[in-house]
C-alpha cells in the first residue's frame, strides 16, 4: 500500500500552493548585504518556513527575524524580491 507523504500547504488570498517550494539553503545562497538577507527572510517565511527554521540555519536569534518581520510589515522593506539592488541612477 502506498503512503501518504504531508506536505504542507499554503493559503494565500484564497489560493492554495505548496510549501517549500525551495530550499531554504537556496534562500540565502547569493546574500550579499543585510538587506538582501531581510528580504530573503521574508521570501522564506513566504515560502513556509518558519521564523525558528530561518534563524537556525542563519545561526541567529528568532527574535532577530521577528525584527525583520516587524519591519517588513511597517514597510521599510517595499521589494519582495531578495535580490533586488536599489541603484538611484539606473539607466
Amino acid at each position: 500500500m502506498p503512503t501518504i507523504e504531508h506536505q504542507k500547504v499554503l493559503f494565500n488570498e484564497n489560493v492554495k500552493s505548496l510549501a517549500y517550494t525551495k530550499l531554504l539553503e537556496a534562500h540565502f545562497e547569493k546574500i550579499t548585504t543585510i538587506m538582501v538577507r531581510d528580504n530573503a527572510i521574508i521570501q522564506a517565511l513566504a515560502d513556509g518556513y518558519t521564523q525558528a527554521q530561518v534563524a537556525h540555519h542563519l545561526e541567529i536569534l528568532r527574535a532577530r527575524v521577528s525584527q525583520v518581520v516587524k519591519k517588513y510589515k511597517s514597510s521599510e522593506y517595499l521589494t519582495p524580491d531578495p535580490y533586488f539592488i536599489d541603484f538611484p541612477y539606473m539607466f
